[in-house]
């Protein structure tokens, strides 16, 4: 990534006096910005790597919502998106984030100085927006640290040794490849549940794996065709393998069954065996794949003997696994604890290293160590797979859900020079995130040889601050951030919020307690629990805000308790205040509940405008018929606006119009090379006819009532847009669904 530093020669006349009419009511460049945004969600800032969080949104899309909230109607947002807002004295200016979730909001507030409240249900979201805006003393984690590695880091190293086979010395284990295996029925003893031989690829090398006598070693498909162990094992092709599409053959016995039938009638604990190591030498430099040796097994029973021993005295997790939306996915695979998704040798050097960190006298030390050691847990589990192709491992949630492998790979706990995912990595990637929030710097684009290249562009602001928990004590460099439930804000004033700037849950999409509980029943175990928000063994689920069915918690559940928040909000807010949040629902449902939420919490959708969404890495946002975009709602408190009755001719300028302007939104998008599915059209289409109808003074319930079936059957032009623009149309929108249900289509 190129760097410049851009100076900034003119104060932007940012003032909360612009509220009554802001630059983004006339328009906000979401086309510009999308090039941008990209580069961002490929590769996240710093600061928004110190722990993981679910569905973490682009920090300069809420940039540019605060920049339009406080630009006069005629700026230009564009124009002042990279300056430098460091001198800016906005401390009269209150944000407030009801769904603080990652502390995006949190963050780009503070960069404005402004006053800033931050509230979640989850102690998981405190922990980590108050790790955002803290400032660290590098030098007293450092001195903590370096307690560690002469107190237990030897300790668990002696775990991850192995014999470098070039220079028969002793080589850090990088990672420990394993295998699922179970007892068999037939003629077989046991089945090992080989999904791949594949363990890594280089170019056109595969590092396989072979499953009858366990060498590993190298072969070119492309170049030499099948590949023939030394034992007469074939691989035929990088694809072969023993279970497919969740199906396991036996090539000897033929025997056949599905992995949840070997779940439900082994159950847990499954056992695995090691079949392969990553290492590097420190000695010869030496990097490679190796086979295991008596040696290897030895150690790792040893490990596994240890933890039989001491395993009781360990701050380990005894939760058993609730049941729910996410978790039955485990549970329905044998697991009945948290402790299940770890093998022996993880908890051992797991419980050791926690046990220690709770040793640490400096409680500011012990902060951040202990946010270290919660954050590697995704890379330090038995639910992490290798990416082959990219040599390198993944987390435990790359799909937002909890996912049983066959192959899991173990990580280093304290870790390596090489690698990922280890205690050393996670806190070495904490302290480049603080850096940034010294150096902070928003990501543009320069054309270079025809190609989009990231620019950073440093902005000369900080964000330094102490989190505080009363409304008196919070200022510019004090933020208030409670875990607390939404619903309830008697702690602020009315009227005392300017901006409620936030990005809600989104009905079914993400189960975000069952998944933070993995990381929540570790927080527990730590001497800081109490003062972090953990005081519970688990996280809270009955007042979440979600669709569980699971759980009993219905479109109706979400929708009042989204009514409940933002009518809360809309007491603390001022009477030209704005709601600004980002919707990211292919579902109707979700839509229909967000329209009515927004209504019944007496406010005016205004705007809508399209920005680019999370990173599409995971499974759960890479499917080209998945959402790309985040729409951006822009809603005003109503203060008694007459509403009126919508009638046909009314209606039909609506529909016209919303075409129109979805056609130029989807122009300036696709003129900068924007991804769109057919359900982005499908959103944009109707946050544009909703915005347009309550902008004509058409109140929702006439909407709804009058204007919802002549609205579902005109969606049936938007097929045009899909040749005209040639985006493929493989899964049909939910518009469609809807139209064809309702019709008997």
């Amino acid at each position: 990534m190129e760097q410049s530093r851009i100076i900034d020669i003119q104060t932007a006349p940012l003032s909360k006096n612009n509220f009554n009419n802001p630059a983004l009511l006339r328009d906000i460049p979401f086309d510009k910005m999308y090039q941008a945004a990209r580069k961002e969600a490929s590769r996240k800032k710093p600061a928004f790597f110190l722990h993981k969080y679910f569905s973490r949104r682009i920090t300069s899309n809420f940039r540019m919502m605060l920049l339009g909230s406080l630009l006069p109607y005629e700026a230009d947002i564009w124009d002042y998106f990279y300056r430098s807002f460091e001198n800016e004295k906005l401390e009269d200016l209150v944000v407030l984030d009801p769904f603080m979730g990652g502390g995006t909001t949190i963050f780009e507030s503070l960069r404005f100085n402004t006053k800033t409240i931050g509230c979640d249900l989850q102690p998981l979201s405190k922990f980590i927006s108050s790790a955002l805006v803290k400032d660290m003393d590098i030098d007293i984690v450092n001195e903590a640290k370096q307690t560690l590695e002469k107190g237990i880091a030897p300790q668990i190293m002696h775990y991850y040794k192995t014999c470098c086979p070039i220079c028969q010395k002793k080589a850090d284990i990088i990672y420990t490849f394993h295998v699922k295996k179970v007892a068999a029925d037939g003629s077989c003893k046991e089945h090992k549940l080989f999904s791949s031989f594949v363990l890594a690829l280089k170019k056109d090398e595969f590092t396989l794996i072979c499953p009858a006598c366990g060498e590993v070693y190298k072969h070119d498909f492309k170049k030499n065709g099948p590949a023939v162990c030394k034992c007469g094992y074939k691989i035929v092709s990088p694809q072969a393998g023993f279970v497919k599409h969740g199906v396991f053959k036996c090539e000897k016995c033929g025997e056949k069954h599905t992995i949840s039938e070997f779940d439900s009638t082994t159950g847990y604990p499954f056992l695995t065996n090691i079949i392969a190591i990553e290492y590097y030498c420190p000695h010869c430099g030496s990097h490679d794949y190796k086979r295991i040796d008596d040696s290897d097994q030895a150690l790792y029973d040893e490990a596994c003997n240890e933890f039989d021993r001491i395993g009781s005295s360990l701050p380990i997790p005894l939760q058993e696994i609730p049941r729910g939306y996410n978790t039955n996915q485990i549970l329905n695979h044998g697991y009945k604890k948290f402790s299940d998704l770890f093998n022996k040798r993880q908890l051992l050097c797991l419980g050791m290293l926690l046990n220690k960190i709770n040793q640490i006298d400096n409680k500011n030390a012990q902060f951040w160590l202990h946010l270290a050691f919660s954050g590697m847990l995704e890379m330090n589990n038995m639910f992490c797979r290798y990416q082959a192709n990219a040599c390198k491992l993944t987390n435990i949630f790359f799909n937002h859900a909890y996912v049983p492998i066959n192959m899991p790979v173990e990580n280093c706990v304290w870790g390596t020079k090489l690698g990922t995912g280890s205690f050393l990595k996670t806190l070495e990637k904490i302290i480049r995130g603080k850096k940034f929030c010294t150096e902070i710097y928003d990501i543009s684009t320069i054309n270079k040889n025809g190609n989009a290249v990231a620019v950073k562009n440093f902005s000369g602001e900080k964000v330094a601050a102490m989190p505080v928990e009363d409304w008196d004590s919070t200022d510019a460099t004090h933020p208030l951030l409670k875990c607390v439930d939404s619903r309830h804000l008697d702690f602020l004033p009315d009227s005392s919020v300017d901006l409620v700037l936030t990005d809600p849950p989104y009905g079914a999409n993400v189960m975000y307690s069952e998944l933070i509980d993995f990381f929540h029943v570790w927080n527990y175990n730590s001497t800081l629990a109490s003062e972090l928000g953990f005081a519970k063994p688990l996280s809270p689920k009955e007042p979440e805000i979600i669709v569980n069915s699971v759980r009993g918690q219905t479109q109706k559940d979400y929708e009042k308790g989204l009514v409940s928040v933002f009518s809360e909000c809309n007491k603390k807010l001022k009477s030209n205040g704005f709601l600004i949040f980002s919707f990211h629902d292919k579902n109707i449902e979700s839509w229909l509940s967000i329209l009515n939420s927004i209504d019944q919490s007496n406010y005016s959708l205004i705007k809508t405008y399209p920005l680019h969404a999370e990173a599409r890495t995971g499974a759960h946002t890479s499917n080209k018929n998945s959402i790309a975009l985040d729409i951006m709602l822009i809603c005003r408190k109503q203060n008694n606006v007459h509403m009126i009755e919508l009638n046909e001719k009314v209606h039909k300028e609506i529909i016209k119009t919303s075409y129109m302007e979805t056609e130029s939104i989807i122009s300036r998008l696709l003129n900068v090379n924007a991804e769109i599915t057919v359900p982005d059209i499908e959103n944009i289409f109707i946050s544009q006819y909703f915005s347009i109808a309550t902008g004509k003074g058409i109140s929702y319930k006439s909407l709804i009532s009058d204007g919802l079936d002549d609205l579902l059957i005109c969606t049936g032009g938007l097929k045009d847009y899909f040749s005209k623009y040639n985006i493929s149309e493989r899964r049909i929108g939910w518009w469609s669904e809807l139209y064809k249900k309702k019709w008997e289509l």
